[in-house]
């Protein structure tokens, strides 16, 4: 809704949206990590389902302001309450998207990952990624926006690549999902 209220376009709303997943799934690894490395002293296995990450870059793009041109009032879906019961967009929401905007245009979860695959092998963790669809060919879904074949395999392998990076550098294996 953030990115709507700002007057973004379509395309930079769903970066800030995938974004904003691929972090908290991040934090939520990096959470895991400080509960169970210090459990034990043995190696501890995690097994991550996963369809893999694209791992962010910084973008530029995200953190200019008034991206997109004026405002457009965001579409709303259930269970997202409509503006009448929400109250009006104030001074304070709006200085937060901008915040959260900037914030999410200057990640680097390619380092990130570094620094968990680091946290992991301190602690003793060992990740073992499984993409819960088995061995795939799209990245895409059926039912998901058409992008080109070219577009569609390196997202995919961008994603593969991350979880073959985590397991690499937590177990030193990795079976090859492509050549």
């Amino acid at each position: 809704v953030c990115g709507a209220a700002m007057g973004l376009p379509g395309g930079l709303v769903d970066e800030l949206i995938a974004r904003r997943r691929e972090k908290l799934t991040l934090d939520a690894l990096d959470d895991l990590l400080v509960h169970i490395g210090g459990l034990r002293e043995e190696r501890k296995a995690v097994v991550v389902v996963t369809e893999g990450w694209q791992l962010f870059r910084p973008n530029p793009d995200l953190a200019r302001p008034g991206q997109g041109g004026p405002a457009r009032p965001p579409v709303f879906k259930p269970p997202v309450a409509p503006p009448s019961e929400r109250g009006p967009v104030n001074q304070t929401t709006a200085i937060e998207c901008e915040t959260d905007r900037n914030m999410l245009a200057l990640v680097d979860h390619d380092r990130r990952l570094r620094e968990i695959t680091e946290e992991a092998n301190r602690g003793n963790v060992t990740f073992y990624p499984v993409h819960p669809r088995g061995l795939v060919v799209f990245d895409a879904g059926i039912d998901e926006p058409q992008v080109s074949l070219q577009q569609d395999a390196a997202n995919l392998r961008a994603k593969l690549d991350s979880m073959r990076a985590l397991a690499l550098d937590t177990a030193r294996v990795a079976i090859p999902a492509l050549p």
